[in-house]
């Protein structure tokens, strides 16, 4: 009886082989399909076989999230008269992105404002204190709220104090909202902040930078930080942010091309959500090649009066009108 169980069990794992773990420190890792020791050595690599990018980029961010030292994080929050609370713990997801950026020296000082239409007023008046050098930031709280019927997603700013300023505006509905009850929303801002502290004082910004950069990065990094211990729930929301995403390739290559070109308004040429998804896939693809700090270190490269092909041939070694086309082929291979 005995030898027929062993050989039940010699069989099932031959069929079923367990899952390799290369650090015994991750609580997920995705089938045994996978091989886990392929890494990827250039974009050729990728586009030969972009089966496994999803799976480098989340493991490269995992590997950074644990090793990270602790951020102690000056967290403050104001919460307005009648706020809508859909996420208990803001911390939490604060402190993971601050890991996933941790060689970039993330702002300390974080401040959250959470509110709800019926306290807009307040909601400005609060935003307004902390950005008086830039007036048309209060934009940013109306634009959030319109009504009562449409509140909700978040902005984020970094003042001249060299604080982080996160704004998330809230109604009943976002309750059951993912994206306002995981986490997501406010590593998603917070990591816009680490974005501008990197340009602070520089006379380059983002407009230096092509659209899809800093949306993507901050979709991409809402999903790696905070399902950074399960590569199941990293697919699952990155399926949710991509998934209105269907274009052809001629029409990614001509989105890369086009949001590159900041002399243009290309953010009104294509649908608004276009810099969050296919920026995503970009920046999952650059981080499953040279790891998540590659992509923060553009900003820092860009504004220390680099352009941004001679940021991207830092880090990737490789000039950005030859990558493009590749990148485009990627993406399009992963939606189609």
């Amino acid at each position: 009886m005995l030898k027929k169980i062993l050989s039940f069990i010699i069989v099932f794992l031959i069929l079923f082989p367990l899952p390799v773990k290369a650090n015994e420190t991750f609580l997920d890792y995705p089938t045994s399909s996978v091989d886990h020791h392929k890494q990827y050595l250039s974009f050729k690599a990728m586009l030969d076989d972009p089966s496994l990018i999803s799976y480098w980029a989340w493991r490269k961010s995992s590997e950074q999230v644990l090793s990270a030292p602790s951020q102690n994080i000056n967290f403050k929050i104001y919460d307005s008269p009648n706020v809508i609370i859909t996420n208990p713990y803001p911390l939490n997801s604060i402190n993971l992105a601050a890991k996933l950026y941790y060689q970039s020296n993330p702002p300390t000082d974080v401040n959250l404002l959470r509110y709800t239409y019926s306290d807009i007023y307040w909601a400005e008046s609060v935003w307004s204190n902390a950005f008086l050098e830039y007036p048309s930031f209060k934009n940013d709280v109306f634009n959030a709220c319109k009504n009562q019927y449409s509140c909700h997603g978040g902005f984020a700013g970094f003042n001249s104090l060299k604080q982080s300023w996160l704004g998330l505006a809230s109604m009943h509905s976002n309750v059951k909202s993912p994206n306002h009850y995981s986490g997501t929303l406010e590593a998603h801002e917070y990591v816009h902040t680490i974005q501008q502290s990197q340009m602070y004082k520089s006379p380059y910004n983002f407009n230096s930078l092509p659209i899809w950069l800093p949306e993507g990065q901050a979709s991409y990094a809402q999903a790696a930080s905070v399902y950074y211990y399960s590569f199941d729930l990293y697919i699952k929301e990155k399926n949710r942010i991509i998934s209105s995403l269907n274009e052809t390739y001629d029409w990614i290559q001509n989105f890369l091309t086009l949001s590159f070109d900041t002399s243009k308004n290309v953010s009104a040429t294509f649908h608004q959500w276009r810099p969050y998804d296919v920026g995503f896939l970009v920046v999952e693809i650059l981080t499953a090649y040279k790891g998540p700090t590659s992509v923060m270190n553009l900003y820092k490269e860009v504004a220390a009066g680099k352009t941004f092909e001679q940021a991207f041939y830092s880090q990737y070694q490789i000039t950005w009108n030859e990558a493009y086309p590749l990148i485009s082929k990627i993406i399009y291979f992963q939606i189609k």
